[in-house]
């Protein structure tokens, strides 16, 4: 009787399972230590030829996510750092798992991470340090007199804005355009011998959930 043990060589990569992540969206107020992704990849070889460990190679850009081995099998990705979508709205990291032979032998899988808006950001007025204009008292009513302009850093709803008169037209001489910040007469016009001067507060709304807004 002759028994022959045949031993392994690594003549195997390791591959990526259809069921690992390869897209995925993530909320840009997500905590750290969130974890937002799993990729999983086996290798038929034994011994430390199968054992499969995970890295992140490229696309990480600010180190923001970190990428930990579970069972020599699993690759779980992590927020390692905090997001923002308005300083990067995407990644595509680049996830290599590796086995332990001599050499190693590597395969890579793609992973997208889209960052999704959160109202963080308020809006900011154009001009901020006012306008100043100057109305004759006969001016017909409907009479554009300025227009205010903001901008908002988020996106969707999160970035609509809404304006506002909420101080300094007690007796409603002037009307605004919600949407578009203009500032007009009303069929009444201004009287100078009434009032020759009027300070008027702006607010600026935008239609995120809890809304955000501005005055000046």
């Amino acid at each position: 009787m002759v028994t022959i043990t045949v031993l392994d060589e690594n003549d195997n990569s390791p591959q990526f399972d259809i069921t690992s992540d390869s897209a995925v969206n993530v909320a840009e107020d997500s905590a750290i230590g969130r974890r937002i992704a799993v990729v999983l990849a086996r290798d038929p070889d034994a011994g430390s030829n199968g054992q499969v460990t995970f890295s992140l190679t490229s696309g990480n850009i600010g180190t923001v996510f970190e990428i930990r081995t579970t069972n020599n099998t699993y690759g779980e990705v992590f927020v390692g750092r905090p997001l923002d979508r308005e300083l990067l709205d995407h990644y595509t990291l680049k996830i290599q798992a590796s086995d332990s032979g001599v050499p190693p032998r590597r395969k890579e899988h793609a992973l997208r991470v889209n960052i999704l808006d959160v109202n963080d950001n308020p809006p900011i007025i154009g001009n901020p340090f006012g306008y100043n204009v100057s109305v004759n008292e006969n001016v017909g009513g409907g009479s554009a007199v300025a227009q205010v302009r903001a901008t908002d850093r988020d996106v969707g709803l999160n970035s609509v804005l809404s304006y506002y008169i909420t101080q300094g037209n007690d007796d409603l001489i002037f009307r605004m355009d919600r949407v578009t910040g203009e500032i007009a007469t009303r069929p009444s016009p201004p009287d100078r011998e009434q009032q020759n001067f009027y300070r008027l507060v702006v607010t600026v709304e935008d239609e995120g959930n809890p809304s955000l807004s501005l005055s000046g």
